[in-house]
């Protein structure tokens, strides 16, 4: 009898051990292959999520997104991901994620830009407030397609901390403003208005006729044009760098990550902070 009841003991230990393990087990099938619309949300998803994920942007390393055509071999292997997170805002991305729909049925799908009110895609993505509004929708999303205490858990941590590190290069473009000697900086991208929230005097050349222009230059106030990796240079602002002292700055888009950057560990932080070192040039001149 006693040798019995020590068996029974025995199975009912062994059948609690196996249900905690599988109550903790990281079951994520359904999010383990990841595809991402551009390198900043590729990085904060890796920043979340990358320990239990292969996370991959739909543009190569060191690419222009404008010249970016995806074939048709290309979006079926596209869809062959778990899960595709994206900007919504972002046409590219958004008709992408109909078309990995359509192919498979099954791809799990989070746009990273719900809720997120911008002047434009690149201004979504260079504004580190944006950001952290990206990273939330992509914990949020993750949350409702894992069922797992702990991967939700370790969700929240790496949440909080990234909301920190970002939140801290938005104090520093916020404490670059109030402290700028030079406050106003002339812009050939609409996509740089998000600067003005910061206490910059944002002035867009494509709005100015030549005459305005000169005034400006007047006494040397002004001595950068600010200009945005990946945008067409139009005639107007070719004119105006021709024609006046200007020095062209062009800062950093972080759509996608070149090559050297990714081989020397650069991440979505040292590009922003690289451009909050562009933007003192003018303020600290």
């Amino acid at each position: 009898m006693k040798r019995l009841k020590f068996i029974i003991l025995n199975i009912c230990l062994i059948v609690s051990i196996l249900c905690i393990t599988a109550c903790n087990r990281i079951n994520t099938p359904s999010t383990s292959k990841i595809l991402v619309g551009n390198y900043t949300l590729e990085y904060i998803t890796d920043y979340l999520y990358g320990k239990n994920a292969t996370i991959k942007s739909i543009y190569p390393d060191g690419s222009n997104p404008r010249d970016i055509k995806f074939t048709e071999k290309q979006i079926k292997d596209f869809a062959q991901n778990n899960l595709y997170i994206y900007l919504g805002q972002d046409a590219k991305e958004r008709n992408l994620a109909i078309k990995l729909k359509e192919i498979n049925k099954n791809i799990l799908l989070i746009d990273a830009g719900l809720g997120i009110d911008a002047d434009g895609y690149k201004a979504m993505i260079l504004n580190p407030s944006n950001a952290i509004m990206m990273a939330k929708n992509i914990k949020q999303g993750l949350n409702g397609y894992i069922n797992n205490n702990y991967l939700t858990k370790d969700l929240e941590e790496k949440y909080r901390s990234f909301d920190l590190k970002a939140s801290e290069i938005d104090a520093d473009i916020a404490l670059t403003a109030k402290n700028a000697t030079y406050k106003n900086l002339l812009t050939a991208s609409n996509e740089l208005n998000f600067l003005r929230k910061y206490g910059f005097n944002i002035i867009n050349a494509e709005n100015l006729e030549n005459h305005q222009i000169r005034e400006i230059l007047k006494g040397n106030r002004i001595k950068y044009l600010y200009t945005l990796e990946y945008e067409n240079e139009k005639e107007e602002i070719s004119n105006i760098i021709k024609t006046t002292n200007l020095e062209k700055i062009e800062m950093r888009s972080p759509v996608t990550i070149k090559d050297d950057e990714r081989n020397s560990q650069r991440t979505y932080f040292n590009i922003i902070e690289d451009n909050i070192q562009l933007l003192k040039k003018e303020c600290f001149k």
